[in-house]
């Protein structure tokens, strides 16, 4: 297992910055009101099939961002639900409609309960949805041929890449039979094959899942890298590491 303290020198990660917390838009307010944020993570959802009873749009997200110039964002899956079905239209339908939310977007088409107007597409300037790297090969093919459809050309084209919440996984047995099983690194590896250019977000939480989660998501990257040529090495988003968390691992 990779020691922690090697993962920064031995693994190019790539941590993204949230505004997501309060406390943090407020200490930091006057900073951010001095040049342009792109908001590298962010979650809305429609009214219609929302885990959270009402939605949240693009609407909602001016109004909490106002007073900070945010040219755009980058939208992130939000904790879409999967079944068991081996049809995965069937397992993946929380995410499928999850992606045609983010076409209308795209494509400036709001329904009712969406919470945004036409030409908030334009701050749309990225998203990575869910995709299902625990199902196999064919699985996440499967998926990925469905996910296109869903998007449509125009919203394709912006679907920078995919993220699966491995924190929820909180033994460390089924965790690194996961991460690290051949398949995985197979999946992985086609984020940059057969005309693909997408990120993977690791979904780890070092803090409530421990840290164990973190190296063994560095071992699972060198995996994958390891003996790729460098124009073909996925870039991995480290998405719930912050220079809070990292202090108080020490």
């Amino acid at each position: 297992m990779l020691p922690l303290s090697d993962l920064v020198s031995n693994t190019r990660l790539q941590a993204d910055i949230s505004t997501t917390t309060s406390d943090w838009a407020a200490s930091n307010l006057n900073l951010a009101q001095s040049f342009p944020v792109i908001d590298s993570h962010i979650h809305l959802w429609p009214a219609s099939g929302s885990p959270f009873g009402r939605g949240y749009g693009i609407q909602d997200y001016l109004a909490t961002s106002a007073g900070v110039d945010v040219p755009g964002f980058v939208f992130i899956e939000t904790n879409r639900q999967v079944g068991t079905q081996a049809d995965v239209t069937q397992a993946a339908k929380q995410p499928l409609d999850e992606i045609k939310f983010l076409r209308r977007i795209v494509e400036g088409h709001p329904q009712d309960g969406d919470r945004f107007v036409a030409n908030h597409s334009r701050l749309l300037l990225g998203m990575v949805p869910w995709a299902p790297i625990d199902r196999g090969v064919k699985g996440f093919e499967e998926y990925m041929i469905e996910a296109e459809k869903a998007a449509g050309p125009l919203a394709w084209t912006r679907v920078k890449g995919f993220r699966y919440l491995l924190q929820s996984i909180r033994t460390k047995d089924q965790f690194s039979s996961l991460v690290l099983s051949d398949p995985v690194v197979e999946i992985l590896r086609s984020f940059t094959a057969k005309g693909r250019n997408f990120i993977f977000e690791v979904g780890v939480d070092q803090r409530s899942g421990g840290v164990w989660q973190l190296e063994t998501a560095a071992d699972m990257i060198q995996k994958v890298r390891a003996g790729v040529e460098e124009a073909k090495k996925v870039t991995f988003i480290l998405g719930k590491c912050t220079p809070r968390s990292i202090e108080s691992m020490h």
